[in-house]
């Protein structure tokens, strides 16, 4: 499992084209890798049950991959960099898309993520 830490940096008052938009999310805060899973489960998990929960306030909801299968996307990037003579070793990481979108959280408080059926994250996010 991993999350993708995303966060607008752009000032309140300042509009972004859409082009600056594109390019600010193309580097993103950075990305938690968390708990191994089951690779039999992940691969049918088409949809998932996403429950946040931080202080006494918690949220569920259903998600969707955006490619049906999180592994869709994996393949693609294989066959493609493997056409590139790009070489793939093993312990390189790849993130393949989001079952719920961005999703705005609290900092500097425990946040419990779990993914229904494959697994959980503990983690306090803080600012800077």
């Amino acid at each position: 499992m991993a999350l993708e830490l995303i966060q607008n940096r752009f000032s309140d008052d300042y509009q972004p084209t859409h082009f600056e938009k594109l390019a600010d999310g193309l580097f993103n805060q950075g990305i938690v890798i968390g708990p191994e899973i089951n690779k039999a489960d992940a691969f049918t998990a088409a949809q998932i049950e996403l429950s946040i929960t931080q202080n006494a306030h918690s949220n569920t909801q259903v998600g969707k991959h955006p490619c049906g299968l999180a592994q869709a996307p994996l393949y693609w990037a294989v066959n493609y960099l493997t056409q590139l003579d790009v070489d793939i070793k093993a312990g390189q990481v790849f993130i393949t898309g989001s079952y719920c979108g961005v999703i705005d959280l609290d900092t500097d408080t425990n946040t419990a993520i779990s993914y229904a059926g494959l697994g959980e994250f503990n983690i306090t996010f803080s600012a800077r």
